[in-house]
């Protein structure tokens, strides 16, 4: 199981400028679930900053006390919806323009196996085989490499559970866009319903990138069968976007319900904007 920690910093994704986020004085240190943080602190955004209870009293003027962006904790936050900005006395109320309100950012991914049937489920090779994920923009760039988070694997007898080769790095690949051996190279995902790998994705600096839906993004899965000359096209998985970062992080999928693929196989890919 691969539950390494990473120390990140604060993210700037499709354009939108952390800077909106003002936190209450709260410290640089980084984080990626609220557990990483102090007793009254919350993960916002990769960076540990203060809870707060009520905007009067631990909030600057001009910011609210809100649910945070990747935090269900309340933090202080810029009342984008009613940002006054004071030029020698006049009021301005063009929040669209001057203070647009920030994305909601989504870092975790469920691969979720939906195989079924003696082809798919043999206990040398059961269910889906993947060997990679990527995060890419519109144009096919790769944004960042998938790294697990989680490993839920439940085939009993499954003899391909390591996931250490989902490490945030581009897989290797030959010039079938396989790797050029199966073992040691995926992990199997078996035939439960309840087996899968939540995994994040990680920029070439070793932070997370964030999914949103408003940036053109698009999730492509690396899976030996359907895609690799000795696969099978029976070896099926779901993808879905899980809102809550910090419990998907450790295990619990069930905000794990925003559909990118279903009963995909092989080398597939989603637009994260359809949610």
């Amino acid at each position: 199981m691969n539950t390494i920690k990473r120390l990140m910093a604060v993210l700037l994704v499709g354009g939108a400028g952390f800077g909106l986020f003002v936190a209450c004085g709260g410290d640089s240190d980084s984080c990626t679930f609220d557990a990483d943080c102090a007793e009254g602190e919350a993960c916002e955004g990769t960076v540990c900053v203060p809870t707060c209870t009520d905007a009067a009293t631990d909030c600057a003027p001009g910011e609210v006390c809100a649910r945070g962006v990747n935090t269900d904790l309340l933090v202080c936050q810029l009342d984008t919806a009613n940002n006054n900005n004071n030029n020698n006395g006049m009021t301005n109320n063009t929040t669209g323009t001057n203070n647009p309100p920030m994305p909601t950012l989504y870092y975790n991914v469920r691969i979720q196996s939906t195989a079924s049937g003696d082809a798919a489920c043999a206990v040398n090779d059961p269910g889906p085989d993947i060997f990679g994920a990527a995060v890419e923009d519109s144009t096919g760039a790769v944004l960042g490499w998938a790294e697990v988070a989680w490993n839920a694997v439940q085939f009993e007898d499954n003899e391909h559970t390591d996931d250490s080769m989902i490490d945030g790095n581009a897989p290797d690949l030959g010039a079938d866009n396989c790797p050029d051996m199966f073992d040691g190279n995926v992990v199997a995902l078996g035939c439960d319903a309840e087996s899968y790998i939540i995994v994040r994705f990680l920029g070439s600096d070793g932070n997370p990138i964030g999914l949103d839906a408003t940036a053109d993004q698009v999730i492509r899965v690396y899976e030996w069968g359907g895609q690799c000359t000795t696969g099978s096209i029976d070896d099926t998985y779901n993808v879905d976007i899980c809102t809550d970062t910090m419990n998907s992080g450790a295990g619990d999928d069930s905000s794990c319900t925003i559909q990118v693929l279903i009963d995909a196989a092989g080398e597939a890919s989603g637009d994260v904007g359809g949610f």
